[in-house]
């Protein structure tokens, strides 16, 4: 068994959940649902699909040996970390565009205030001249 595909989205603002994720075994079966769940303490785990029973929650599919759990945790929480760091990345730009933006606006700004002044200015010493020709 081999896991072909990871897709994962990240959850933001939400209490324990991360990311929810999509595994794709040999190219043939996919599970959906899985989560990544960060404990109070601060540790991540990879939680299976599950359904509320009314005993509680029952899992819909799971690895059922040690090492197929450790495969799948490793590529699930390898391709969370990788989300996230291309999810900061894009929150970054973001952040710079919107900053350099309004930098550009108040140059802007600041041009034409300049502009007018100038026209003012010239428009002053036009007059100024006009009114001296006058007498």
């Amino acid at each position: 068994m081999e896991i072909t595909n990871v897709s994962c989205m990240i959850k933001d603002g939400e209490q324990h959940r991360r990311a929810v994720v999509t595994v794709t075994f040999d190219h043939q079966f996919m599970v959906h649902d899985i989560r990544v769940v960060e404990t109070d303490t601060g540790r991540l785990f990879v939680a299976m699909p599950s359904k509320r029973t009314s005993n509680g929650y029952k899992d819909i599919a799971h690895p059922i040996t040690q090492e197929a759990r450790d495969m799948i945790d490793e590529a699930v929480l390898t391709a969370y970390q990788e989300t996230l760091k291309s999810f900061v990345a894009k929150a970054s730009e973001m952040i710079d565009a919107v900053d350099t933006q309004a930098v550009d606006t108040q140059m802007a700004d600041t041009q034409a205030v300049d502009t007018q002044m100038a026209d003012t200015q010239a428009a002053d010493t036009q007059n100024d001249m006009t009114d001296t020709e006058e007498l």
